[in-house]
């Protein structure tokens, strides 16, 4: 079985890990454009508002949804080396969810 050189340079775990971490901030960050731009809010205060209260922990688990896509994605081209790397963001962002919550 033959591999394209464009199909291996796609197919590994740190391209994984970069999508799987930096989909959630830009979810986040569509999320603070949507609430928290047309209310007059910086960034810095509209993150932690959502800190004080304790609702930060549950709307990031929120903004990880779309790595569900891009796993599911990766999985049907067989590129698993990258959906690893998802996996690897997902408990990532699994264990500062836990910490947040925690403490």
């Amino acid at each position: 079985m033959e591999f394209s050189h464009a199909r291996t340079r796609t197919n590994n775990i740190a391209l994984g890990t970069v999508i799987g971490v930096l989909t959630p901030m830009l979810v986040f960050v569509i999320f603070y454009l949507i609430q928290g731009l047309p209310a007059g809010e910086s960034f810095y205060t509209f993150y932690f508002k959502y800190y004080i209260r304790s609702v930060l922990p549950n709307i990031l688990s929120l903004c990880a949804i779309p790595n569900v896509l891009f796993f599911w994605l990766f999985l049907q081209k067989r590129n698993y080396q990258t959906s690893k790397g998802i996996i690897l963001s997902l408990f990532i962002l699994l264990i500062w969810v836990l910490i947040e919550k925690v403490f």
